[in-house]
């Protein structure tokens, strides 16, 4: 979303990287190409290339516009649709992952940039991979749609960047769980709201659960994310918290816990889970 920014981890690394254009036929086209590379800068960030196990890689975008015009600019579904990642696990393998792609209502992937200012987003990789274990892992991404400045069309070059995943760390995974509720609360907007929602959604562990819960109870209009995180541990904890929340007076809500609920229910092999559904649902 425009212009959200968290509280690091840690210190910021990045490349910076400048848009080339693509024809260059003649020494005044070559003089043309300088003036539009000094007009665009796309910058890709990585938040911290450090992170404990389960703690969300985010990768900051910013696009400074340093031309005179106004610039269009189409991030695709939900602004990230028109990206593309691939990621080179600690074992050497490689994947490229599809665009991103969800059903339902999206925001718009067009954005304007006016003249002399900028765009910043942040991209929450998790999306795409789930960084399941320890280890260094490669990330290479770019935006695929050009860009039009001046009638000429422009890609981008992209970022190739390294994320070391250390060892679980419950403390640090706590205090970044903390840190995304406590945006969620005080957050001005519902964008800011469900961005970091959703970034402590993917915090795919057990200590995530009691924030997931303060979230879900925020009243900031991001139960469907905090549902979504918390069915996705599925542990015991997870589930007491959406058994609660059957009896929340938001319909959607409390639809949505029971979906999950039913969902996890057929998946899980834990005893002592699946009675704490059974009685759940048996109660509402």
């Amino acid at each position: 979303m425009p212009q959200l920014r968290f509280m690091p981890y840690a210190g910021m690394v990045g490349l910076a990287v400048i848009l080339s254009s693509v024809p260059t036929l003649s020494a005044q086209q070559d003089s043309s190409q300088r003036s539009l590379k000094s007009s665009l800068n796309i910058s890709y960030s990585l938040r911290d290339p450090n992170v404990p196990l389960h703690v969300p890689v985010i990768v900051v975008l910013r696009i400074l516009n340093d031309s005179t015009q106004t610039i269009d600019i189409n991030l695709g579904q939900d602004r990230k649709g028109a990206f593309s990642f691939s990621i080179t696990r600690p074992d050497g393998t490689k994947s490229t992952f599809p665009p991103f792609i969800r059903e339902g209502i999206s925001v718009p992937g067009l954005v304007k940039i006016e003249a002399g200012k900028s765009y910043t987003q942040d991209l929450l990789l998790n999306e795409w991979y789930d960084f399941p274990m320890p280890g260094t892992y490669e990330l290479e991404g770019s935006l695929s749609n050009p860009i039009e400045v001046a009638g000429r069309a422009t890609r981008d070059t992209g970022f190739h960047e390294i994320v070391s995943i250390g060892a679980r760390d419950e403390l640090a995974l706590a205090k970044v769980c903390d840190t995304l509720a406590a945006q969620v609360e005080g957050s001005s907007s519902y964008d800011a709201a469900a961005q970091a929602a959703l970034t402590l959604s993917y915090v795919r562990d057990s200590v995530a659960v009691p924030f997931l819960r303060r979230v879900l109870f925020s009243g900031r209009l991001v139960e469907p994310i905090a549902i979504n995180g918390l069915e996705n541990i599925k542990d015991s904890a997870a589930v007491g918290v959406l058994a609660e929340s059957l009896s929340v007076k938001s319909t959607d809500a409390s639809m949505l816990a029971r979906a999950a609920l039913e969902r996890i229910q057929k998946q899980t092999s834990d005893f002592q889970v699946r009675q704490t559904i059974d009685r759940a649902l048996a109660q509402h």
